[in-house]
């Protein structure tokens, strides 16, 4: 089942692609802009399991939000910070993942482009005790970002930013991934 949802998102995103070669304005990534900023939300399968690999939570559908925030150092280079997150209830516990990262861009073309970067994080768990006691746990760790994504420009500088990305935390005494895709609006000025 999880293959199945990789390869919808991969074939969306073909699609997006597909129907975005002729778009309504023309972006020139040869020309930097300055300042990149994007917002947006995300869901996908996520997972968190213990060291042992007793799984925490194994969910189709965890929903977050994700900010891009960067400065265009080259034509084709986009470097920052990217804060993804997502939130999970499961059987009374609150799941709550957070991936904050230094990251790069690169755009192959005005609009496709791969991202990767190096990230910190946390996972917390938190307990709902029927006795008004709450029960939280968190642990911090470190991890990897991997994306692809496509700009679709509206306006000059105004675009809509279709993805698809991979975060990875590996922690003390647990992991968490998610695979989502994302859908955002992005700024450059």
């Amino acid at each position: 089942m999880k293959h199945l949802h990789i390869l919808a998102v991969i074939l969306s995103m073909g699609l997006l692609l597909a129907t975005s070669a002729n778009g309504v304005s023309r972006f020139d990534h040869t020309k930097p802009a300055g300042v990149y900023l994007a917002v947006g939300f995300s869901a996908g399968p996520a997972e968190v399991h213990f060291s042992d690999r007793r799984k925490m939570i194994d969910s189709k559908n965890a929903f977050g939000r994700n900010l891009r925030i960067g400065f265009v150092v080259h034509p084709r280079l986009l470097v920052g910070f990217e804060y993804n997150n997502w939130l999970k209830d499961q059987q009374g516990t609150d799941y709550l993942y957070q991936h904050c990262s230094v990251a790069a861009s690169y755009y192959f073309s005005q609009r496709l482009f791969v991202k990767a970067g190096i990230a910190m994080g946390f996972v917390s768990h938190k307990l709902d005790d029927t006795n008004d006691y709450d029960i939280t746990y968190s642990e911090m760790g470190a991890g990897l970002g991997f994306g692809v994504g496509v700009d679709i420009h509206l306006t000059r500088s105004l675009s809509l930013v279709p993805a698809v990305q991979y975060n990875y935390l590996d922690f003390k005494n647990s992991a968490a991934s998610q695979i989502a895709a994302v859908i955002g609006l992005g700024w450059f000025w």
